[in-house]
């Protein structure tokens, strides 16, 4: 890795913001966001029958 980038999660965000264009990324609204669900107290039986986390967004696929 380069001096532009350091620490971990820090260095692959740094590398796919170089390796894609930013007309490429998409926002994705917290209520789709399988990745954000972990960030917030579930019960692992409403986990296990979340759609979202399992397939992605169907909005997503359609891009």
């Amino acid at each position: 890795m380069d001096q532009g980038c350091s620490g971990s999660w820090l260095e692959v965000i740094c590398l796919e913001s170089r390796l894609t264009e930013p007309i490429q990324w998409k926002y994705c609204p917290t209520k789709h966001n399988p990745a954000d669900m972990l960030s917030r107290e579930r019960i692992i039986n409403k986990l296990r029958k979340e759609v979202t986390w399992w397939h992605a967004p169907s909005w997503l696929m359609k891009e």
